[in-house]
């Protein structure tokens, strides 16, 4: 089906987190499908937009365009193997490598922006929708709960002080977060390098979130505690719970690179562990050695999707454990198995 401006009364932009690409694209194609007149023009990195199969119209959903946008890595640049180091760069490219692929859209479609929905992190479309007078949908891919700590920052910086040691208190002073300890937050809240790109980022999504119109996030109300739940709705302009994502759109196409699936098809039901921190995140030493002595003493079969260069901090002998399946893919297998029969306990 050709797409044109004049059979499309609505023109949406939706600006994408790198790394939520897959699970901000679900949510796209309900929202396509649910909307046929109105066109969604989306914006993320080349590396990004690699895994969407067209540009003109990805898995066949006729209202979609997707459209570039500047990731600010230097050709000439030879990036680490820190995963944020991609992601500061481009955070600093931000919001002008936006503004510029919205203008050309515009252009192409021919149609103004009325509406502008993007990742929670991406907090300056804030400014960018007032500028515009249209409004903010900031679309949150994983749970409600944890956005609590972003919104009060500030004030848990008042209560806890920032300082380079962790501090065994607790955020009984934020609703429903009384078991939380200080030292269970993400590292640049109140420990560790406050100001860096990442941290920052954090900071300034939850003081920008109350701005915007909607704040939809990748959940269901049953599965978040009612008392955090009703303090952000009194925070926050609206609270939508429109996930899971993976439950409500079409299954995709699993690509096993791993193998993984054959050995997962020979386990009973509800009977694996399965490990996975995304693609950004990675525990420190620590962490992965407390995880990896746990999984053991457990003696049940696990899956863990894990960073090549994290293995390395793994026990010794830990990788010729033949009850696990150790993969160095992240994304997949991790976003073709978060609904998998197999599995029984989520460790993320």
């Amino acid at each position: 089906m050709t797409t044109t401006a004049s059979s499309m009364d609505r023109h949406v932009a939706v600006l994408g987190f790198p790394t939520h690409t897959a699970t901000l694209l679900k949510l796209l194609r309900r929202l396509a499908s649910a909307a046929p007149t109105t066109i969604f023009s989306f914006f993320n990195t080349p590396k990004a937009n690699s895994s969407i199969s067209s540009a003109q119209s990805p898995h066949g959903i006729h209202n979609l365009r997707v459209y570039d946008v500047a990731d600010g890595v230097p050709e000439d640049l030879v990036l680490s193997a820190n995963p944020l180091a991609r992601i500061e760069l481009f955070l600093k490219a931000t919001p002008g490598n936006f503004r510029d692929a919205m203008e050309v859209a515009e252009k192409d479609i021919g149609r103004k922006i009325s509406c502008l929905v993007s990742d929670v992190f991406l907090w300056f479309t804030a400014d960018m929708a007032e500028e515009m007078g249209v409004p903010w949908v900031a679309i949150r891919t994983a749970a409600l709960y944890s956005l609590s700590v972003h919104i009060y920052t500030d004030a848990i910086r008042e209560a806890v002080g920032v300082a380079g040691q962790v501090q065994d208190q607790t955020l009984d002073f934020i609703p429903g977060l009384s078991a939380i300890k200080v030292e269970d937050l993400p590292e640049g809240m109140v420990f560790g390098d406050i100001e860096s790109p990442f941290a920052c980022m954090l900071h300034k999504m939850g003081l920008m979130l109350p701005r915007a119109t909607i704040v939809a996030t990748n959940s269901f109300e049953e599965l978040e505690p009612t008392i955090v739940t009703n303090d952000l709705k009194s925070k926050l302009q609206k609270v939508l719970t429109v996930g899971p994502f993976d439950l409500s759109s079409p299954p995709p196409l699993i690509l096993d690179a791993s193998g993984c699936l054959p050995w997962l098809d020979n386990k009973k039901e509800a009977s694996v562990a399965y490990v996975s921190f995304g693609s950004i995140a990675t525990p420190p030493p620590n962490e992965i050695v407390a995880l990896a002595e746990a999984l053991e003493a457990t003696g049940i079969p696990f899956l863990w999707s894990l960073r090549e260069h994290a293995m390395n901090n793994l026990p010794k002998g830990f990788l010729e454990d033949d009850r696990s399946w150790k993969s160095s893919f992240v994304g997949t297998p991790a976003s073709g198995l978060s609904t998998c029969l197999s599995c029984s306990v989520y460790y993320s």
